[in-house]
């Protein structure tokens, strides 16, 4: 967040996209990793090297989604705070 508040600061607007860029590239990383949106699933048949990759994806895909669900959080949480709450000061100030 203070990377964005600096980025703003320095009139750098299109920080918004960045962030909306690296929000996606976590998403399709995540769907790589984890072979699409469901939860991964072993067979009970599984190998010994089978299982070792289902849960290296699933330590992979949860630190994916830990890092994707913090900069969607700053992201929503500085449009708000970049775009509603100066619009409420303007509307309010008058």
């Amino acid at each position: 967040m203070t990377v964005y508040q600096l980025a703003l600061q320095l009139f750098f607007i299109q920080i918004v996209y960045v962030y909306e860029g690296i929000a996606a590239a976590l998403l399709i990383w995540y769907c790589i990793v984890n072979q699409g949106f469901g939860k991964l699933t072993l067979s009970p048949t599984a190998t010994e090297e089978e299982r070792t990759d289902y849960e290296r994806r699933s330590r992979v895909g949860k630190r994916i989604l830990g890092v994707f669900f913090a900069v969607i959080l700053t992201l929503i949480i500085d449009l708000i705070d970049l775009f509603i709450l100066d619009s409420l000061r303007d509307m309010f100030s008058n």
